[in-house]
């Protein structure tokens, strides 16, 4: 019968040479009938090739860091990195770029996490990150405009150190206070971008954290307070 047929093919020597030959990629078996004698056959399906492909590389799971908002996303990021007692905490507005820009790189020269707040309410969740870093000092980025006293007094209770507040008259003194405060003369680098949007001093200063450099903040011209913190880094490369 056609079935014993197909059964001895199955079991026959030849068959597993060529379904063990490395130069097949695929195998089946189909059914042939032969209209002349009525007869159907059973039949051996091989195709040969070059080897498949193998599986598609599993995707990639991006590791998101993120909250439910910028306040909580910050909280996160400091979650994620910093382990409790770190020496410095900063604080900088999350409601405007230029402060909390200017100073990331000074957090990272000092290896410290940055976290925002709102002017005048102290978000939940940057004050559970606060408890839980349990900062040895805290340091406040930008002017009462930006940030008010009464956060500022709020601060007070999430370190036994001091609260200090780094600012200036406006974003660039701000940025530049914060340069001084922690940057010796003579930097390598100092990085230098606008002050009027974020998109390229938000770049910059992963780029000046990576390399232990200031970030400096102009607009059309240099500003006063820029220019006179130049003086005083006297940097090699701008």
């Amino acid at each position: 019968s056609a079935d014993t047929a197909a059964q001895q093919w199955h079991d026959s020597a030849p068959h597993y040479a060529i379904i063990t030959s490395a130069t097949y990629v695929a195998a089946g078996l189909g059914v042939a009938y032969d209209p002349s004698s009525g007869r159907t056959y059973w039949t051996g399906i091989f195709i040969a090739g070059p080897p498949p492909p193998g599986p598609p590389p599993a995707p990639v799971d991006p590791n998101r860091i993120a909250g439910t908002d910028r306040y909580a996303t910050a909280a996160a990021v400091a979650d994620s990195a910093f382990k409790p007692g770190v020496a410095v905490a900063f604080v900088g507005s999350g409601q405007a770029f230029p402060d909390a820009l200017s100073g990331a790189a000074a957090a990272a020269r000092t290896g410290s996490p940055v976290l925002l707040t709102q002017n005048g309410l102290l978000p939940m969740s940057t004050a559970q990150e606060l408890a839980r870093l349990r900062p040895g000092r805290i340091v406040l980025l930008g002017s009462s405009g930006a940030v008010d006293a009464p956060v500022m007094s709020l601060l007070q209770g999430y370190t036994t150190g001091t609260v200090t507040r780094l600012a200036g008259a406006d974003r660039y003194a701000t940025a530049a206070a914060v340069s001084k405060a922690t940057f010796a003369v003579h930097p390598a680098a100092v990085y230098i971008a606008s002050g009027l949007n974020f998109p390229d001093a938000l770049a910059g200063a992963a780029a000046a954290a990576h390399s232990g450099s200031p970030v400096l903040l102009v607009n059309s011209s240099v500003p006063a307070s820029t220019a006179t913190e130049l003086t005083r880094l006297a940097p090699t490369h701008i």
